[in-house]
């Protein structure tokens, strides 16, 4: 089976390189003095947008003079909110998402049996980060909130030949917050703008027009490629607008060139690049993490009821470390690893946990529409009776157009010394083979 899977993991990802469109690449792929120079201007945008899914399922199953139904409905709306701002002083992240899910089952058996239920859960979480710099240094305060409350209510209902026989309701109510404060030194930057600027002075060198970007040029370009994503959330044509505002800020001028060569041009933004950091930095944070847990039962038919509240708080210290580096401007490494301590501050009947965390990761753009992504992953739990989880993963992506994608990848999971619930421990290894395609709703530059 194995073989087989690896055969077709072969014949797909030779299949896309062999057709993928194939535009002027790098001209001095080895040369990224430019994305050491590249800093990052004051930008930053949001936006809100709002999910909505209905989800349905009909089964019916007939035998004789008999019948079975299986029906489930479903429906969420989950609107998203996300602030972001970057500079060289200052980086902040604000993403507050609420979400309302509602599931419905009916269920019909041939022994006459009706069993009904439906589950209402209510979700909010949100994430707020904000990292700041001192001047004229890689010295760096961070702060961090992270938070999620959901409540869920559940009932269950069973009629067999018109006796209910189960009448249950569940409440569930859970809040989860952690606050941390830290410290730290170097700077990762997002050298994505500064990447889409030397593509675009290839494309346009490509056109042999004689014309070219300066040093001044790329920089000003990159500057306002961080603005790209702001375009696409504010007007209805945002390439035309977008474009039209870069066009002053050039020497070069773009308007003097014919239109199938500045929609050439112009094709730049549907290029895959992947996500392009370059630096370092390590940093120390302490934290709180709250949680508190409430649950109530309640049985109508016998009329037995029932509560339990939890809470439990956590000090937690951590170390973590990130480092990005574009060998050329087509391969990028990139490592980061963090140790965090979970201690229980109240309850003395919970364990200490420690959690161990490094990563390593490759990218390479093979051509302006095929991305390869491959990365190695270890993690370990616990204190007294640790466990481990390794993880090999590489994926590719052939980008047909803009929102069109075919994509495959391999996942290997190995757990050592894994409890089965026996008493006992065992290896286990999973291998996961994925290919299918993907239409992005929305894309932005980062």
């Amino acid at each position: 089976m194995t073989k087989h899977l690896l055969l077709l993991l072969i014949i797909t990802l030779s299949s896309s390189i062999t057709v993928a469109q194939n535009s002027t690449g790098f001209s001095e792929p080895e040369n990224i003095q430019s994305l050491l120079d590249y800093r990052l201007p004051a930008w930053g945008y949001s936006n809100l947008y709002l999910d909505f899914s209905l989800n349905g399922t009909r089964q019916r199953s007939n035998r004789e003079n008999a019948s079975s139904i299986n029906n489930q409905y479903e429906g969420e709306i989950s609107p998203l909110y996300t602030r972001y701002h970057e500079s060289e002083e200052r980086i902040s992240t604000f993403i507050l998402n609420p979400m309302i899910n509602l599931v419905r089952q009916d269920r019909e058996f041939f022994s006459d049996q009706e069993e009904s239920g439906h589950t209402l859960e209510l979700d909010t979480n949100w994430n707020l980060r904000e990292q700041w710099y001192r001047e004229d240094s890689n010295l760096f305060f961070n702060g961090h909130s992270t938070g999620e409350f959901v409540q869920t209510d559940l009932r269950e209902e069973t009629v067999s030949q018109g006796t209910t026989e189960v009448d249950l309701r569940e409440l569930q109510r859970s809040f989860n917050t952690t606050l941390s404060v830290g410290i730290g030194y170097g700077r990762i930057r997002n050298v994505n703008p500064m990447i889409r600027s030397l593509r675009l002075n290839e494309r346009l060198q490509s056109l042999q027009t004689g014309q070219s970007l300066g040093s001044g040029d790329l920089h000003q370009a990159a500057s306002h490629f961080t603005r790209f994503h702001g375009y696409q959330q504010s007007f209805d044509r945002p390439q035309k607008h977008f474009w039209g505002d870069l066009d002053p800020l050039l020497t070069t001028d773009l308007g003097t060139l014919e239109p199938f060569d500045l929609l050439y041009l112009t094709d730049v933004t549907s290029e895959t690049i992947g996500q392009r950091n370059q630096g370092w930095e390590v940093k120390m944070a302490a934290g709180i993490h709250y949680s508190v847990f409430y649950n109530q039962e309640s049985d109508r038919v016998s009329g037995l009821k029932e509560s339990q509240l939890t809470q439990n708080t956590f000090f937690l210290p951590s170390l973590s470390g990130a480092w990005s580096k574009n060998i050329t401007l087509k391969h990028q490494l990139a490592f980061q690893s963090s140790v965090s301590i979970n201690i229980p501050l109240h309850d003395s009947s919970l364990q200490t946990v420690v959690h161990y965390r490094a990563r390593g990761s490759w990218l390479y753009t093979l051509t302006d529409r095929v991305l390869l992504n491959a990365g190695a992953t270890y993690e370990r739990f616990g204190m007294t009776s640790p466990r481990s989880m390794m993880l090999f993963n590489s994926q590719i992506n052939y980008f047909i157009e803009d929102r069109f994608v075919l994509f495959s990848g391999l996942n290997y999971f190995y757990f050592p010394d894994y409890e089965n619930g026996a008493n006992m421990t065992q290896d286990r290894r999973s291998f996961h083979f994925q290919a299918g395609v993907r239409y992005y709703l929305m894309r932005g530059l980062l």
